[in-house]
């Protein structure tokens, strides 16, 4: 994918369509953070920031997003929270939730990774709550893995989180090797 978004670029320039650029910069910016580069995270965060300086700027949450998830990977927690936050309120604005279980996850394990359990156990919690009312398997299945992780409450809300877990993973998707899946399964095998 980074190298068709690395092809993307001078493409949309050449053709005048100046988007698929900047969109195409978020998301090399994007793996470069992935790989550790700090550099990807400013790189797509001026990206960002062109797409939000543009008639684009309504599209932008799955941006936000990929912005977020490369702060997490370089450890900017601080950025990564604004850029949940941005997109949150940019799908309230647009009506749109298609990523708000995703976003929530994002705002749980940027809290989780600066110490704050509950911050990060209340966006898990709101987390599993979307995705359930919205028929998101795979967002439920990471929140309550993610729940897990953190340690829930008390020991009902963990046996139901349990309980869903094998529901969710009895569904047996196509997706079976995702990672999130293979996580699932080994936390259950572990007792939970």
């Amino acid at each position: 994918a980074l190298a068709c978004a690395g092809e993307v670029v001078p493409v949309a320039e050449a053709a005048g369509i100046a988007a698929w650029g900047v969109f195409a910069e978020v998301f090399l910016g994007w793996g470069e953070a992935l790989a550790g580069r700090r550099a990807g995270l400013e790189r797509a965060a001026r990206a960002l920031d062109r797409v939000m300086d543009s008639i684009m700027a309504g599209t932008a949450a799955p941006l936000f997003a990929l912005v977020a998830e490369a702060a997490l990977a370089v450890g900017d927690r601080a950025h990564g929270l604004r850029a949940t936050e941005e997109a949150l309120a940019l799908m309230a604005r647009n009506d749109g939730r298609h990523l708000q279980a995703n976003l929530l996850l994002l705002r749980a394990e940027l809290f989780a990774g600066g110490g704050d359990a509950d911050a990060a156990r209340a966006c898990a919690r709101e987390a599993l709550a979307v995705a359930a009312a919205q028929g998101a398997r795979l967002f439920e299945l990471r929140a309550a893995t993610l729940l897990l992780r953190l340690g829930v409450g008390g020991e009902a809300e963990r046996a139901g989180i349990l309980d869903r877990l094998r529901a969710l993973l009895r569904r047996g998707d196509a997706g079976d090797e995702l990672p999130c899946r293979r996580e699932a399964r080994a936390l259950l095998a572990a007792g939970g």
